[in-house]
Order: C-alpha cells, then sequence, then structure tokens
C-alpha cells in the first residue's frame, strides 16, 4: 500500500464530504424535523367536504377505521418547497409505535402551519397529541413540471 500525502488526503476528504452531501440531500431519504398532530375528517378538522383530502382523492370511512389508510398531510411550507408533494410515500421516525411507520402525502394543512405534518386518524383510534418527529422521504412521486 502506498503511503498518501496530506494533499491526496484533503482530496479524498473533500470527495467524501461532496458525497455525503450530494446523497443526504436527494429527494430519496431526504429528512425534516417536524411536529406532528393527529387530524380526524371531521367538518371542524377540515374543509367544507372533509372526506375529500386537497390532492383529490376521497377518504373511505371504512379503510380508515380498519387502519388501511396511512395518509398524512404537509403544511403548505413543506409542499411549497418542492421537496414534498402529493403521492410522495414518507416513513416518520418516532419512538412512539402508534405514529411511526409508512404514510402517503395526501392532504395540505391549514394556512396558519409551518413546518408541521398531520396523520390521518378515526376519532375512534383514541390518538391525540403533538409530537417531535423526523419525517424520511422513501419514494417521490412521479410529478410533471407546472403541476
Amino acid at each position: 500500500m502506498l503511503p498518501l500525502n496530506f494533499s491526496d488526503m484533503k482530496k479524498n476528504l473533500l470527495i467524501f464530504l461532496f458525497l455525503g452531501i450530494f446523497f443526504t440531500t436527494t429527494a430519496s431519504g431526504q429528512e425534516i424535523e417536524v411536529t406532528l398532530s393527529i387530524y380526524n375528517p371531521t367538518p371542524g378538522q377540515c374543509d367544507k367536504d372533509h372526506l375529500i383530502t386537497a390532492s383529490g382523492d376521497k377518504i373511505d370511512l371504512k379503510k380508515l377505521r380498519a387502519g388501511q389508510l396511512n395518509w398524512i398531510a404537509f403544511s403548505r411550507d413543506l409542499l411549497k418547497s418542492g421537496d414534498w408533494g402529493y403521492g410522495d410515500i414518507v416513513e416518520v421516525i418516532s419512538d412512539n409505535k402508534k405514529i411511526a411507520g409508512i404514510y402517503i402525502i395526501k392532504d395540505t394543512m391549514g394556512k396558519r402551519w409551518r413546518k408541521k405534518v398531520d396523520i390521518l386518524r378515526d376519532r375512534s383510534s383514541g390518538l391525540t397529541g403533538v409530537y417531535k418527529v423526523r419525517v424520511r422521504m422513501v419514494k417521490r412521486a412521479d410529478r410533471k413540471k407546472g403541476k
């Protein structure tokens, strides 16, 4: 093995740092810390048509009660950043097993919220509260420019 001089070590370190930054800022694996809360599809917590999400998907209450809908709403600032969008699959990372898991972005939160997400749950789940969590991009949805 050939000894590395200081110049080679600097080059290798710069390459390593560049690759680390590149791979942590690409869409897959991107991670942010946010505040998470829970919302229910009720007129008091949603728009006038509380069973239709901002993405246009209809909430099936039977599937929701059965725990088959893992949908999440993102605050407008996160969606406007272009890093997150409808149809993206994300992972909520938390020590709380009731909220940790894989979700699909289907909805938008009200205007007042920043750097926040809401998970959709049926009222009968009894899940409430506000949590600090990390959200990681698992798979970006195929979005066309301009949409």
